[in-house]
């Protein structure tokens, strides 16, 4: 497959602007120099010299290894059996993300993107210059460095979420104006969100109950693949039943305050303020159960959620058990697997000449719906193949390539899907801009908007996703087991 060409950047959002300057500059003069923890420093001492400096990540050294300390790190260590006495060693990340302090910021994003928010190193040469997060793309992007510093040890005000929040949304327009891609903005945008998640339900929720439970995202939220505002698809996992009385003002408050942010309600109520998906651990078992045995549209539907859910607050383990009982519950029944995968033809993809005629120039090209036609064919065929094989993965570019791993295709075919999916998001997402304040289907792409060779390239992905939808019909004999 060709080089995917770099969507056309909405009006307002020329690569000149001043953030995506900002972004052009050498990641040394942004970063703030900070002090490097010995690695027996213990954690309450290096809580406090995180606080000290306002920062969110720490430089660590041990003889001559130098690794970082976040903190959630931090807090993690805290919450276990050591407490403030042990040392910062063990919560330390000793083979960090490295970038020179020459490089671009948009370097340090793009590293901190690909190592799901892990902080990076700045260094010049053997000295060490400071450290990059993706809250610090935040304060840049913000403009302000006192926005939601969600540090270790102090909650953020509601006030301060709000900003935060609005940050985020400008976020994704900076960086697809700077020349990134979708599925790397995506990265980014997610793990800002998941904090600013995590930061609420630290504000709303009562100490105690934050730490017996687990508070996680879920569909495109869970597999780090959203990039601007949708629909909340939340929920929270208890370790113990919580009296109604004391869980429900938290509930109420954390699914209003995103509503008051301008997240929309999730039209299938898959939301904390629902108690049908806030509860204890061993109801969630017990919907997973049925959610097996029944095939119905719904049940999948329920499953296939459920599956893509990460975890953003409390105690990440009650979803990893979760999650484990799932896949205990799962037996060998080529059926249900079979009736899980079928929603991939649920939409039309086309391919060859017809997509061709589809995506034509002139005055009687039609439109094309590219999320059912090509985004979600990608995300549920690997979601049900990945399902099969237990696959602890979230994203789909990460199952596609464990998938690959698994010899169910060879990497050409691999390089080629991943990158006919990521193409597509980019599209969607400039369309999706450029319609920001317009009504329409962000999905909906008009041949009339796209260049003749975003139109090849349309209909070449296109072709590869109905080829990988073969893939997955054959996997699960959808013909023969579904009579389709």
């Amino acid at each position: 497959m060709a080089d995917a060409p770099v969507p056309d950047r909405p009006a307002g959002e020329a690569a000149g602007s001043g953030l995506a300057a900002l972004l052009a500059m050498p990641v040394g003069r942004v970063v703030r120099p900070v002090p490097v923890l010995d690695a027996d420093t213990p954690l309450g001492e290096a809580v406090a010299s995180l606080e000290a400096q306002v920062a969110t990540a720490l430089p660590v050294r041990c003889g001559r290894a130098v690794g970082v300390v976040s903190a959630a790190a931090l807090a993690a260590a805290l919450a276990s059996d050591g407490g403030p006495a042990a040392t910062v060693a063990a919560a330390a990340e000793w083979d960090p993300p490295v970038v020179p302090s020459e490089g671009a910021v948009a370097a340090a994003v793009a590293l901190a993107a690909e190592h799901r928010g892990v902080p990076v190193l700045v260094r010049d040469g053997e000295h060490t210059v400071g450290v990059f997060t993706e809250t610090d793309l935040l304060h840049l992007i913000a403009g302000d460095p006192t926005v939601a510093d969600l540090r270790v040890g102090e909650a953020a005000t509601h006030e301060q979420l709000r900003a935060v929040s609005a940050a985020v949304d400008r976020v994704a327009g900076t960086l697809h104006a700077a020349g990134a891609d979708a599925l790397r903005i995506a990265a980014v945008v997610s793990g800002l969100r998941d904090r600013l998640f995590a930061a609420l339900f630290r504000l709303v929720a009562p100490a105690d109950l934050a730490a017996d439970s687990c508070l996680f995202v879920a569909g495109s939220e869970g597999r780090h693949e959203q990039i601007l505002r949708t629909d909340q698809d939340n929920g929270l996992i208890l370790r113990h039943p919580v009296p109604e009385e004391r869980l429900d003002p938290v509930r109420r408050a954390f699914t209003g305050t995103l509503l008051e942010f301008g997240y929309p309600p999730c039209p299938g109520d898959i939301m904390v303020s629902n108690p049908a998906w806030s509860k204890p651990l061993e109801a969630f078992r017990d919907d997973l159960r049925s959610w097996i045995l029944l095939h119905e549209d719904k049940a999948s539907l329920n499953l296939a959620i459920f599956y893509d859910a990460a975890a953003v607050a409390g105690d990440a383990s009650l979803l990893a058990e979760a999650r484990q009982a799932m896949f205990d519950l799962l037996g060998d029944d080529d059926a249900f697997y079979a009736d899980f995968a079928r929603a991939i033809d649920t939409f039309e993809t086309p391919h060859g000449l017809i997509a061709r005629l589809r995506l034509r120039s002139g005055s009687h090209a039609g439109t094309l719906d590219l999320k059912r036609s090509g985004i979600f064919p990608v995300v549920h065929g690997a979601r049900s193949l990945a399902l099969q094989r237990r696959l602890p993965e979230t994203g789909t570019v990460d199952r596609l390539r464990r998938l690959e791993d698994a010899g169910l295709y060879d990497r050409p075919f691999a390089d080629d899907l991943v990158e006919a999916f990521g193409f597509m998001l980019d599209l969607r997402l400039r369309v999706r801009l450029t319609r920001r304040e317009a009504a329409g289907n962000g999905n909906i792409i008009d041949p009339h908007d796209l260049s003749t060779l975003q139109r090849a390239q349309l209909a070449e992905s296109l072709g590869i996703v109905h080829h990988f939808k073969e893939v997955v019909r054959h996997h699960f004999k959808l013909s023969f087991l579904l009579g389709a």
